[in-house]
């Protein structure tokens, strides 16, 4: 859906609010995040936790290969690595800037996403007045339960989205993606790269896991060997 969307999005906007449907986000959400991107920000995140096993705040700082969790504090605007993508202030250029069709399978796609606007230079925030309320079938997530979080990771090694295989962003229009016909197999089991490869224009260190159905279309470009399935 984001990849289709890029190309409905007017670049002459000056600003562009990202907003998913199972988040309720507070009144002053313009307000605060426009501020804040008049202070040089290039992507600034309201503040909410995970649906997930722990919840700790959509919001990460990247160190030595471990993926960290920051809490609120006495500032109410902090710089960050990486956010979700559920409340966010950012422009048209850079949402356009960002490669949708890519996975990585260790990070999660917000975080790959955000840390790769990071690695371009773009400075990303969270205001920690734009308190959200994450909605489930369970029951609202909601601030007050946050969890700081801690965990390693093998590198940042973002995967090209195996089901469907985009075409480059480049080749993006207003009727959204047109698809790659050469259908994987299965994402179920994974395969370790015995040395450096680059497929479609993503380098894939050493040892990066990738999914059988990408390893495979690697043998069959000839730039692995052999492939264990």
């Amino acid at each position: 859906m984001r990849c289709a969307s890029v190309g409905l999005i007017p670049q002459t906007s000056e600003y562009l609010l990202l907003l998913e449907d199972d988040t309720t986000v507070p009144a002053k959400v313009w307000e605060y995040s426009t501020q804040a991107m008049k202070k040089g920000y290039d992507w600034v995140s309201g503040f909410e936790v995970g649906r997930w096993s722990c919840p700790c705040p959509g919001l990460w700082r990247f160190e030595d290969y471990a993926l960290t969790t920051p809490m609120p504090g006495s500032e109410p605007l902090v710089e960050v690595d990486a956010t979700g993508i559920f409340c966010v202030l950012t422009r048209p250029s850079v949402y356009a800037s960002v490669k949708w069709d890519v996975w990585d399978t260790e990070w999660g796609h917000d975080v790959s996403i955000t840390y790769e606007l990071k690695r371009k230079g773009y400075r990303l925030a969270v205001d920690w007045r734009l308190t959200c309320t994450h909605m489930t079938q369970d029951g609202d997530l909601t601030c007050d339960m946050a969890q700081p979080l801690t965990r390693r990771v093998g590198g940042y090694n973002p995967l090209l989205q195996a089901y469907p295989n985009l075409t480059p962003m480049e080749s993006f229009t207003a009727r959204g993606p047109k698809l790659n016909h050469r259908k994987p197999t299965s994402d179920t089991t994974f395969y370790r790269l015995p040395e450096d490869v680059t497929f479609d224009g993503v380098l894939y260190p050493k040892r990066t896991r990738v999914p059988r159905s990408i390893a495979k279309l690697m043998y069959e470009d000839g730039l692995i060997s052999r492939v264990v399935l």
